[in-house]
């Protein structure tokens, strides 16, 4: 996640023109860490893929009320938060959801398998 959230910030600085904006920074940051935070969450409660359980209502309402919370101060900003836009703020998101539903939930039902204890 580490690798991931760097590279993506490294891009993402030139390509939405946050150097020298340091509000705009903060605000991509929060962002980035929050949404990576929040979507882990139905991916480590399961040991195979994040799709072969359903989450119970009260994880599925609070990790969805968490992103919209997020995605209104990105597109609005709070305090030194500046606010992003649309396109910068969804374009964290669809990373987001692609990293960490394609890549780590992958990596993790492999790393599952391979070091599994209960054999």
């Amino acid at each position: 996640m580490i690798a991931e959230g760097t590279i993506f910030t490294v891009i993402a600085l030139s390509i939405f023109n946050l150097t020298g904006n340091v509000d705009k920074i903060y605000t991509f940051g929060f962002a980035y860490l929050n949404m990576a935070g929040i979507l882990t969450i139905p991916i480590v409660r399961e040991r195979g893929h994040f799709w072969e359980s359903k989450p119970s209502r009260f994880l599925t309402i609070t990790v969805l009320a968490e992103l919209l919370i997020v995605i209104i101060i990105s597109l609005t900003g709070v305090l030194e938060l500046a606010p992003l836009g649309w396109v910068t703020t969804f374009t964290i998101f669809g990373y987001t959801l692609l990293v960490t539903f394609l890549v780590n939930d992958s990596l993790k039902v492999f790393l599952v398998r391979k070091f599994r204890t209960d054999r």
